[in-house]
């Protein structure tokens, strides 16, 4: 049993690394970004606050993949 859940541990984090590899191989640079409240009432919502990604430029368009 605790080996199937170090199994599936280490597919996740060789996902994680191999998703991170393949943006960043596309011209993606490391960014943190910080989503702000749009009222009071959304202080409580998850989504805010500061998120670890891969950023890259499309075009003229900015893509933000969040890694966390």
């Amino acid at each position: 049993m605790l080996g199937a859940v170090l199994l599936i541990a280490c597919l996740c984090l060789g996902y994680l690394a191999f998703r991170r590899v393949r943006l960043m191989r596309g011209g993606g640079v490391d960014l943190s970004l910080r989503r702000r409240p749009a009222a009071v009432s959304a202080l409580r919502d998850a989504s805010i606050g500061w998120h670890a990604g891969v950023g890259r430029y499309r075009g003229d368009r900015m893509e933000f993949h969040r890694l966390t």
